[in-house]
């Protein structure tokens, strides 16, 4: 986005290029560095890379974007965590965040939280109340929520 709100900040390409490259960091950081330095020592010249921002660009998704983005969503999805510290808005905004790469909607999201819910009434019914108090809220409660399939 700077880039596009300062484009007299970035004259050509290879500027654009190592603006860019000071944003990288871990791996994508050390393979540029290291084609780099790899390029100049043995040509004198910059890599093609260096020198055209779309190339840039181009090399970088092939070579560090996911691969299958329905796949690595799936994944995260799957291991999503509820954190005891942590509200409910957050678990649900992270389910969002990756939930549109998969087609999955409000069900899955109610079928994840489900034993959340229930670990919840758990903990408030040995909290508040005896441990003689039975399931029958929370039954009632998962079936008022569960939505009509």
């Amino acid at each position: 986005m700077y880039m596009a709100a300062c484009p007299t900040d970035f004259p050509d390409q290879q500027s654009r290029v190592a603006f860019s490259l000071s944003f990288l960091k871990g791996v994508p950081l050390d393979w540029f560095q290291g084609e780099l330095i790899q390029t100049m020592a043995s040509s004198r010249d910059f890599p093609k890379w260096f020198v055209s921002y779309p190339t840039f660009t181009a090399e970088l998704q092939c070579l560090f974007r996911p691969q299958d983005l329905v796949a690595d969503a799936t994944n995260v999805l799957e291991a999503l965590k509820f954190k005891d510290n942590t509200k409910a808005t957050h678990y649900t905004i992270e389910f969002n965040r990756h939930a549109h790469r998969t087609g999955w909607n409000e069900v899955a999201l109610f079928l994840l939280l489900t034993p959340l819910l229930m670990r919840a009434w758990l903990v408030l019914r040995a909290t508040l109340f005896s441990r003689s108090l039975s399931l029958i809220p929370i039954l009632l409660l998962v079936l008022l929520l569960t939505p009509i399939l």
